[in-house]
Order: structure tokens, then C-alpha cells, then sequence
């Protein structure tokens, strides 16, 4: 056996963690709409072929954006002025994912140089630090005035890496204003155009709302990066080009992260894929995610129909009466000043222009059109990015709940491990309703026994609802498993108040959450409810059922991803 292990490769599995500092860091930059709602990121061991070499550990990253992609297409499909105005459309992402990168390679470097000072197992965070010392702290001290762990070891790293720190904090600025819209970029990166050109990319300015579509080329050349160990005090990311990445084939360069699937539901594949497994596994919070991509996607082309309309108009009328007026305004020029509470004749550098008197009438001519294109476009840069935020807007999730439970029959809670397949496998409830369902002598010590552990978890349940409520009759155990089932607040009493021992429940759902999901799947056996708990999931939810429920669910996705006619 000795002469064996060795040989082997140590680093097989486990090579993929998600979990380091960077990565977080990465996250969070997602999370706060800096990068792609769609990027990914994991640190990833080199393969090593024995114990004996180093372990070398780099940062993958990939950043991606389906709103920027399919702003991409739209303007590559609209003639020559269009495809000029992708082609910087490219330009500004790979500047945008290039400025992300390099400040990740930089916080990276002093996370590691941080977890030196401290010793990797205390999980510093350096975020929270540097979220302290930009609020105007001592990078130790928390917004509650608290102080963090290891102080005494923190404040001299602090002092001694002054100027790492500052350039740091200085790309996280960097990053936080980089321009959110082409013209935005343009502006910034002084590059003349033509008056066409400005018109096409305003034209496009929320295009990538429309649908979902292909992967473009030209923005795959520039979604990958590496961040490599033991680069010194400063360094940048390296951009990794597509014909650059290894297959499994290609040892030296393979990597599992691109190995992982890098696939959108546009694909009529993926998306068949996607609801099919989660009619299978009975999780109700993946049925919930289909339909919410579905729903998002439809609101976000009517709003932009809808805008579209109202623009080409007051584009239409601006161009006309703008014709002769040197030096040019653009549409999104006036809009924006009126936003920022600015004459409409500003020009940048706040210097007014020579025919303000003319943009002025202009302006009132078509004020209702200039009023309503802003209140669009407001609407349009409020927009939630991703089906969470699109969830959590009104009535949405609650909306999608019903939604699900409706035409799926799958409760709120039937997600993840609570999924019907997997509790199915643990409390064997549909199996057991097929037993008692039998006249056989020989099961009714199998019956009685099942129906005295019903009784003992009904009875364990109570008590420790007893302990936090004090017996409240208007919280009695059916009332708060009813809440639990269907999303609402735990403490919700029939009138419709919240019982004031609302919150403390949270925590009974927790500890009792195995007695939970059990007393619910086998509470047919009180008489009490009839639902798809009393079949047994996994033999009734076959392939063909589930391709059959999925097969008008995809169709119906498919078409609310697709390109619509604006």
C-alpha cells in the first residue's frame, strides 16, 4: 500500500473551493451589481501528481452578464452603426471585467498577507475591515462599536501595509464607478462619435432586457481570468482567451472550474434538463425559480415595448427640430440634466449652451414625451437583476408560491433537503399510507406501530411549542405548521395579527425540523389532510410523468426568453 499511495494523485477530489476570502469578495460583488448577475468563482488546487511537490491554489474567475450579452446582439443586428457600436460595447466589458480582476489579485494578495499576521484558522475578514476604515473607523472597530477578534495583531499589519491597503481601497472605487452604460463609457474614455453612433447606443441602452441569446464570441474572449498564488506584492489578473483552456484531455491545462456547466436556460436542452429534475425531486423552490425567470423576463419586455415606443417618438421629433443646433446635445444628454435637476441645455463641464433658448422650447414642446421617457427610464435602472431581487419586489414570491403549490401541488417548504424526494426517502410516508391501505393481518403490528410514533412526534412537537408559547390556544401546533407550510409568518393567528412570539418560533422550526417534516408527510394518519405526501413520490414522479408535466412549462419559458419584436 505504501508503494502505491505515492503514485497516486492526492488532489483528485475536493479541488474546488468555494469559500476563500477572494471568492467571498467576488460574491459580494455580485450581490451588489458591480459584476455580471451571472459570474462565477472558485479557487481551485493544481493537480499534483505526489504530496511531495507544493501546493499551488489560484482563483478562477468568470464574469458574465445575459443583460450585456443580449445588448450585445441587439446592436450587432442592426446594421453597420450597430456592429460599431457592439464592438465598444466589448471594449467596455473586457475594461470593466479586467478592473474587477486586477482589484480581486490586489485583495487576494493582502488577505493572504493578513492571514499570515493572524494564522489562517482565525478567519479574519478583511472586507469587514476595510468596510470599517471607509466609514471613518479604526479598521478594528465595528459599526456597533465593537472591536473584532485579534486587534492587537491587526492595527501594526494595518500600519505596515499602508500602501497596499490604499491601492486596494482605491480599485474597489474603481470598480464602483465604473460607468454603467456605454455612453456613460464613451464620455469617460473621451472618444469621439458620430451622431449616429450616439443614437444607436442610446437606442440600445435596455436592449439586454430583451429575452436571453447565445453566448457572444466576442464577449467569451474576455469572461475568464486566473489569479495566481505567489505573485508578489501587487499584481493583475490574467485574462484566460478561450482557445486557451485545456480539455480533460489536455492534463496540463485542464481545470475543473471550466469543466463545470457554463450553460443558460435559453437552451431548449438546459431548460428541459432543469424542470424535469426539479418535478423529480419534488423541490418547489426550483418550480419557483422556472416560473419567476419566466414571469421576470416577460414584465422586462413589456416595460421595454413599452419604452421603446415612447423613445423612437421623442427621438423621432428631437432629431427634427435638432438638425442645424452646433454643438450637438444628444436626447440622453437633456434627459439626463433634467434627472440631475440641471438646465436641459447643459453641456458637459456645466457650460450652458449658445441655443439654450431653442433646446428650451424645444423641451416644452415635448414635455409630456420628456416627462414620460424619464419616469421609463427610472423604472427601467430600477429593474431587479436577478429572479431573487425580482422575488422580493411586492407580492412576487408570494405570487410564485401560489403559483407552484397550484399547478404542481409542492408546499413553499418542499425545497432543498425539505424536497419531496429526499424527506420521501427519510420518513417512507407514501409507502407506508400503501401499507395501511392493506387488509392484512400480518401488517397491523407494522400499523399500530407507525401510528404510536405519530403520536409520540405530535406529542414532542407540542412540548416544545408549549416551551415558547406558553399554550397560547391562538398559536396551537396545526396553526403555526400551517404558517410554515405556505411562507407565512410563523406567528400569524387566524384574525390575521402576529402573535408577539412570532420571531421565538423560528427557532422551534429549526431544532424540530426532522419531527416537522415528518409529522406533515404522515398526517393522513390523524385523518387530517390528503396530498401528494400519502403516494410514495419517487415511484408515481417517473421520467415520463415529469417529461410530460415539463414539456408545456419549458415551452412556455422557452418563449418568454426568446427575442421579442419591439
Amino acid at each position: 500500500m505504501t508503494t502505491i499511495l505515492p503514485k497516486m494523485n492526492p488532489d483528485l477530489w475536493g479541488r474546488l473551493n468555494d469559500k476563500t476570502a477572494t471568492v467571498r469578495e467576488f460574491n459580494e460583488l455580485k450581490a451588489e451589481g458591480l459584476i455580471g448577475a451571472s459570474s462565477d468563482a472558485y479557487q481551485e488546487r493544481q493537480m499534483r501528481t505526489s504530496t511531495d511537490e507544493p501546493l499551488v491554489q489560484n482563483e478562477k474567475l468568470r464574469f458574465w452578464s445575459e443583460r450585456t450579452n443580449t445588448q450585445w446582439w441587439a446592436m450587432m443586428e442592426d446594421g453597420a452603426v450597430g456592429q460599431q457600436a457592439a464592438n465598444y460595447l466589448a471594449q467596455m466589458t473586457l475594461e470593466k471585467r479586467q478592473t474587477a480582476a486586477d482589484y480581486l489579485a490586489n485583495f487576494k494578495n493582502l488577505s493572504d498577507a493578513l492571514e499570515e499576521q493572524v494564522g489562517r484558522d482565525n478567519n479574519v475578514d478583511l472586507d469587514q475591515l476595510l468596510d470599517n476604515a471607509a466609514a471613518g473607523r479604526a479598521p478594528t472597530v465595528n459599526a456597533d462599536g465593537s472591536s473584532v477578534a485579534l486587534a492587537e495583531h491587526i492595527t501594526p499589519f494595518w500600519q505596515t501595509h499602508q500602501e497596499q491597503i490604499q491601492q486596494v481601497e482605491n480599485q474597489y472605487q474603481d470598480v464602483k464607478n465604473f460607468p454603467q452604460h456605454l455612453s456613460d463609457w464613451l464620455d469617460h474614455k473621451h472618444i469621439e462619435r458620430s451622431t449616429e453612433l450616439d443614437a444607436m447606443v442610446e437606442k440600445h441602452r435596455y436592449s439586454g432586457l430583451n429575452g436571453l441569446r447565445e453566448q457572444s464570441d466576442a464577449l467569451l474572449e474576455s469572461f475568464r481570468f486566473n489569479i495566481r498564488d505567489g505573485e508578489g506584492d501587487a499584481q493583475d489578473a490574467q485574462m484566460i482567451a478561450p482557445s486557451e483552456l485545456g480539455s480533460i484531455k489536455d492534463k496540463d491545462n485542464f481545470s475543473m472550474f471550466d469543466a463545470l456547466n457554463f450553460s443558460f436556460p435559453v437552451h431548449e436542452d438546459y431548460a428541459k434538463r432543469t424542470v424535469e429534475m426539479a418535478l423529480r425531486m419534488g423541490d418547489a423552490g426550483a418550480m419557483k425559480n422556472v416560473l419567476a425567470t419566466g414571469r421576470m423576463q416577460q414584465e422586462q419586455q413589456n416595460l421595454l415595448a413599452n419604452y421603446h415606443n415612447l423613445y423612437s417618438t421623442l427621438s423621432a421629433n428631437i432629431s427634427v427640430q435638432m438638425q442645424n443646433i452646433e454643438p450637438t446635445l444628444s436626447l440622453q444628454q437633456m434627459l439626463d440634466n433634467l434627472s440631475d435637476g440641471k438646465d436641459p441645455a447643459m453641456l458637459a463641464g456645466d457650460n450652458l449652451h449658445p441655443h439654450a433658448d431653442k433646446i428650451h422650447s424645444i423641451v416644452n414642446t415635448f414635455s409630456g414625451l420628456f416627462s414620460a421617457v424619464q419616469t421609463q427610464q427610472q423604472q427601467l435602472e430600477a429593474r431587479p437583476k436577478t429572479v431573487n431581487e425580482w422575488l422580493a419586489q411586492g407580492q412576487n414570491n408570494q405570487m410564485l408560491d401560489q403559483m407552484v403549490y397550484n399547478q404542481f401541488g409542492l408546499e413553499p417548504w418542499e425545497k432543498g433537503e425539505n424536497s419531496r424526494l429526499l424527506r420521501n426517502s427519510d420518513s417512507t410516508a407514501g409507502m407506508g399510507f400503501s401499507l395501511f391501505s392493506q387488509q392484512d393481518p400480518d401488517l397491523n403490528e407494522y400499523k399500530e406501530q407507525a401510528m404510536a410514533e405519530a403520536i409520540e412526534r405530535r406529542d414532542r412537537l407540542d412540548a416544545a411549542l408549549f416551551r415558547i408559547t406558553g399554550g397560547a390556544s391562538e398559536l396551537d401546533l396545526e396553526t403555526v405548521l400551517d404558517n410554515f407550510r405556505f411562507g407565512r409568518p410563523l406567528g400569524t393567528m387566524e384574525n390575521g395579527e402576529i402573535h408577539p412570539k412570532s420571531n421565538a418560533l423560528t427557532d422551534f422550526v429549526e431544532d424540530n425540523m426532522k419531527d416537522i417534516s415528518h409529522h406533515i408527510d404522515w398526517s393522513w394518519i390523524f385523518g387530517e389532510q390528503e396530498n401528494l405526501t400519502m403516494i410514495d413520490y419517487s415511484s408515481w414522479m417517473k421520467h415520463d410523468r415529469a417529461e410530460d408535466i415539463a414539456e408545456p412549462v419549458v415551452d412556455w419559458l422557452l418563449e418568454s426568453l426568446r427575442k421579442k419584436a419591439l
